[in-house]
């Protein structure tokens, strides 16, 4: 007869994307800041990523990744990883196909050196990996990272949770977190339930190069499917992610590289002749938010506990938003002595991002039922409405703000 193999820690995350590897990180360097005793922390991950590819070949997920999300990576020692790979762009040009609307955000208008940067997920994930993954690895001492490994059941009890696992094991803690993306198994175990619908759209991402310079800036042209964006990857080759209707996105996945390049050349010709440069992908876009971000013991982030449309491409920055303030929750509970899966204090966590979140998720419904039309009338007020924040400082300003992950800066 097996014997169960129980393993104690303080802190365990379920899913070690780049939210629950930014979480291990943080928590752990802002503890060490105030040399207070550390966590002992287990991320369970069911499959692990490499931590070297060949860079020959580029990645079609990509994120775009603000200035707010910059100092995070800067605070856990990741950036300068990461940074060699990754394009910052210097404006945001957006536009109405149906009308005469336009708005153009400039870095130099918001007195930064740029609006944000646009990174392969694969070089943020590997960059905040190698801080608790050999051979670097300076947090090791305190980060097991479990993988493979598969949870199969969680218990919650008075003073503890508990993860039983596959090869006999149980891991115990005071805190667990889910990380595990948007069909989390924690937020399933932990009987959470969602607000949830569809956005009646699929998007479909790919490589291309342009004929013309992209100009360091990230393009969106609004449709009545749906938004079609490139954002610039090197000098000459843009992500792209088009959002429009199940059906046409199935027939743009099936056209011949020809076909397709024909077709992309012709909806969006601001940027020249395109060419395919890597397989393409198609996935249904889902509005998904929890009811409930925390319960005793429990807290979820990232796409566990929400996911948005990609019209604005702040889905992955909420994410590392919520990280940065379960982080601050955890470690002023740690300092104050007080158990950092204690529900009354966790709640401090859900209050802080809850709202944002939500505020985010009702701007992209806004938007997406405002563009993704083809009533004449709403054409002409969205294109008023575009035309007078590009000729508004100050509100191109706030707008900018919320680009650059600093929603509360004062713009006035």
């Amino acid at each position: 007869m097996n014997t169960m193999q129980v393993q104690r820690y303080d802190l365990i995350i379920m899913g070690g994307g780049m939210t629950g590897s930014a979480l291990a990180c943080l928590t752990t360097l802002q503890l060490q800041q105030q040399q207070a005793n550390p966590l002992r922390i287990a991320i369970i991950e069911s499959s692990c990523p490499p931590l070297q590819w060949s860079r020959k070949e580029r990645s079609i997920r990509v994120s775009a990744i603000s200035r707010a999300s910059e100092q995070l990576f800067r605070q856990i020692g990741a950036w300068q990883d990461m940074q060699a790979h990754a394009l910052a762009y210097q404006s945001m040009r957006v536009w109405d196909q149906q009308s005469s609307g336009r708005v153009v955000f400039n870095a130099a208008d918001s007195g930064e050196p740029n609006l944000g940067y646009i990174i392969e997920n694969r070089e943020i994930l590997g960059a905040i990996q190698a801080r608790f993954r050999p051979p670097q690895s300076p947090l090791a001492e305190h980060i097991d990272y479990l993988c493979p490994l598969r949870a199969q059941q969680l218990v919650i009890e008075d003073n503890q949770v508990q993860v039983l696992c596959d090869n006999d094991r149980c891991l115990q803690a005071d805190l667990i977190v889910g990380a595990d993306g948007a069909h989390s198994w924690l937020r399933q175990q932990a009987d959470i339930d969602l607000i949830t619908w569809s956005y009646q759209q699929h998007a479909l991402v790919a490589l291309v190069r342009t004929e013309k310079p992209h100009e360091y800036c990230c393009w969106q042209q609004f449709m009545p499917e749906g938004p079609l964006a490139f954002l610039p990857l090197d000098e000459s080759l843009c992500a792209i992610v088009w959002s429009t209707s199940k059906q046409q996105a199935e027939q743009l996945l099936g056209l011949s590289k020809k076909a397709f390049n024909q077709c992309l050349s012709e909806t969006f010709s601001v940027l020249g002749t395109v060419s395919l440069q890597s397989d393409r992908a198609v996935f249904p876009l889902r509005m998904r938010h929890a009811k409930e971000y925390v319960k005793p013991h429990l807290a979820l982030i990232g796409d566990a506990a929400h996911t948005i449309h990609p019209l604005a491409g702040q889905g992955v920055n909420l994410g590392f938003e919520d990280v940065r303030a379960l982080a601050d929750n955890i470690v002023q509970s740690r300092l104050g002595g007080k158990p950092i899966g204690h529900y009354s204090r966790l709640r401090r966590y859900e209050r802080a991002r809850k709202s944002d979140n939500m505020a985010m998720i009702s701007a992209m419904e806004g938007l997406k039922r405002l563009f993704s039309n083809n009533n004449k009338l709403l054409a002409t007020l969205r294109g008023s409405g575009l035309n007078l924040v590009n000729q508004t400082p100050l509100l191109k300003q706030f707008f900018s703000q919320y680009a650059l992950g600093n929603p509360e800066k004062d713009v006035s």
